[in-house]
């Protein structure tokens, strides 16, 4: 199941909690996938090569965004408040790769080639 921001509400594998809300028997798998704006779809995406490889005969793959309840950029913001997900050496800021990657960037004098490919 795809879901974006995993905190509060969506939180602790949103996908496993609905297979145990369901009439489904607990045997049957399920996991949440955080893909950004494409997590439904790589949900799909899983779901259709398990099938295609042979390994599930029958797949259910769905999204789920709770977006009055979980606002957006919670699960990053909600950390950073509390004093997680912040890297000190870089002077306190989130956590974050374009972060990372700008400072190696700086660091490093590197040549980064941004846009289309």
């Amino acid at each position: 199941m795809g879901c974006v921001m995993q905190t509060g509400e969506q939180s602790n594998n949103i996908a496993r909690n609905a297979i145990m809300a369901s009439k489904l028997p607990e045997s049957v798998p399920g996991t949440s996938v955080d893909r950004q704006c494409g997590s439904s779809q790589q949900a799909l995406h899983f779901a259709a090569q398990a099938v295609m490889s042979g390994t599930m005969d029958i797949v259910i793959a769905a999204g789920v965004e709770a977006m009055t309840r979980v606002p957006m950029g919670l699960a990053s913001s909600l950390p950073a408040k509390n004093g997680f997900g912040t890297y000190k050496r870089w002077g306190n800021r989130p956590a974050s790769l374009w972060i990372a990657e700008d400072c190696w960037v700086l660091r490093f004098r590197l040549m980064v080639k941004r846009g289309p490919w």
